[in-house]
């Protein structure tokens, strides 16, 4: 699941990649409030959030039945399942684009 966030490949999820996440796990907050949970987060755990969340701490988010993160692994399953893959979001995107001209 880390890995179909971290778009960029970098190891990390940033805010915006954390954001997919949450909005796949029921976040119905605003950008504000995303931001403002992110941060709390990150602060939290001791990280920088211009860096991001790495694999070990995505791991313990997940993992832990008092977060706000917390899944089972039949969960996290189902938000991979319902995940485009990458070539599949690629080929969206190009359609897109060559819709738009």
């Amino acid at each position: 699941v880390f890995k179909a966030f971290d778009e960029d490949a970098d190891g990390y999820l940033c805010c915006d990649e954390m954001r997919r996440f949450a909005d796949e796990t029921g976040f119905k907050g605003t950008d504000g409030d995303w931001r403002e949970e992110y941060e709390f987060a990150c602060s939290d755990m001791f990280l920088d959030p211009s860096t991001g969340v790495p694999i070990k701490e995505f791991a313990k988010l997940v993992s832990d039945p008092k977060g706000h993160c917390y899944c089972v692994d039949q969960e996290l399953r189902s938000i991979l399942d319902a995940l485009p893959t990458k070539a599949e979001a690629q080929s969206k995107a190009e359609v897109a684009r060559i819709r738009r001209g």
